[in-house]
């Protein structure tokens, strides 16, 4: 049963790398922020999924087969537990700022605070896991141990939770019903997917049953609003054909912001739905140069994103053929 576990992990791991990559390659075709601290969120989860499941099973494996001793087994086990909270620090952090740029907002102050609040409590219970590891081994000392450990872990619920009730106070900003839809959708099954991975932790069957059903949830709630994610996005970024587009818009969006002819060229391409690396190809202009012109004709028009920008472009364009 141990090596099929340590297989079963090691299985859900690398499908989870393989969503990480895909979600990194998308956000280098749209170049979207939210996609990046996506990328940041999961490199810091997938890190924790490695030390921790994969980490602990393999210990388990080979502490079968080399007759480790309980207390060896057990120290390295809270080895693995202390890496385990600073990496939940991070991945809480790049949680919030993923909510934050879904919404398409900034992240409030009455949220930064609730946010530090349980940082510095999840802080304290690694301090004190710290200290328990360090005091000579005794049963108050491994009761201590756990109890900041399950703390810790129960902080980063609350803090998820918290980070997705931006979507709540976000809503009456989001003009596009479209866009709102897909907040809701992805905020929703966030933290539905996420109630469930934390109510087997609370239930806790069997533990065959646990070791089974534990990593399905746990990858749901993590990869489950991705795919969702990432099917709407790539809908959104496919542009404004050719022909859709009235003449009246471009020149409107061009000559209000001041754009200078090479910001135009690239415009024209990113409404037509092409990413940097396609702009870089068909101007060739360096990358790094794409990004800049990128970064000012967002700057220009007051924009955060490719999708911001798609949709100004389809409102004037719907505009544009009221008019006419």
């Amino acid at each position: 049963m141990t090596i099929f576990l340590f297989g079963y992990y090691l299985l859900f791991f690398a499908a989870g790398l393989t969503l990480l990559v895909a979600t990194y390659r998308r956000y280098q075709r749209t170049g979207d922020p939210l996609l990046l601290s996506y990328t940041f969120y999961l490199i810091s989860v997938s890190v924790t999924v490695f030390e921790s499941a994969i980490g602990e099973s393999f210990l388990s494996l080979i502490s079968n087969a080399r007759g480790l001793s309980a207390a060896s087994v057990e120290s390295t086990s809270r080895i693995l537990c202390l890496f385990s909270v600073p990496l939940w620090f991070i991945s809480w952090y790049f949680f919030l700022k993923m909510i934050a740029r879904l919404s398409g907002r900034d992240i409030s102050r009455p949220v930064w605070t609730v946010y530090l609040a349980g940082q510095i409590l999840a802080a304290a219970a690694f301090a004190v896991m710290i200290g328990s590891f360090a005091s000579p081994p005794n049963p108050t000392a491994s009761h201590a141990f756990s109890t900041a450990f399950s703390i810790a872990r129960w902080i980063g619920f609350f803090l998820r939770f918290w980070a997705l009730t931006q979507i709540v106070f976000s809503l009456g900003s989001l003009a596009d019903p479209s866009r709102r839809r897909l907040v809701l959708r992805f905020g929703g099954m966030s933290a539905g997917l996420l109630a469930i991975s934390y109510g087997l932790w609370i239930l806790r069957p069997q533990q065959t049953i646990f070791n089974l059903v534990y990593p399905v949830s746990f990858f749901l709630s993590e990869y489950a609003p991705l795919f969702y994610l990432l099917a709407v996005l790539r809908r959104e970024f496919r542009g404004i054909p050719a022909d859709s587009l009235q003449p009246s818009t471009l020149n409107r969006l061009v000559q209000a912001e001041g754009l200078t002819n090479r910001e135009r060229e690239i415009f024209e391409l990113m409404l037509a739905g092409k990413n940097n690396v396609d702009i870089h190809r068909a101007l060739f202009i360096s990358p790094g140069t794409v990004r800049n012109h990128v970064s000012s004709i967002y700057r220009k028009l007051g924009l955060k994103n490719r999708y911001q920008l798609l949709a100004l472009a389809r409102q004037e364009n719907g505009d544009g053929r009221e008019r006419s």
